[in-house]
């Protein structure tokens, strides 16, 4: 399963990067959680794919991100993400 796990984190950050938001929400789990670092303006947690998919398309209209990832490590139930987020807005 955990390479399955690792299939997916990466389907998801491809699916960012090609601004392919269909399918970047479609590969979230339905229960997500999505926490935003304090910093960030309107910082909040947004749970489900109808609020994380709001969310996202919020911040896709005034910034650009890019994920650039370095390496993936698979932890059993779960994936570790060693990334650069780089934006410009």
């Amino acid at each position: 399963m955990s390479r399955e796990n690792v299939r997916v984190v990466l389907g998801v950050v491809e699916a960012w990067n090609a601004k392919d938001l269909e399918r970047f929400v479609e590969l979230l789990h339905p229960d997500i959680e999505w926490h935003d670092r304090t910093l960030f303006p309107d910082a909040g947690v947004h749970r489900g794919r109808a609020a994380v998919e709001r969310h996202i398309r919020e911040i896709a209209a005034t910034v650009d991100l890019r994920w650039d990832v370095d390496e993936t490590v698979d932890a059993g139930d779960s994936v570790v993400l060693c990334a650069t987020l780089r934006g410009q807005g």
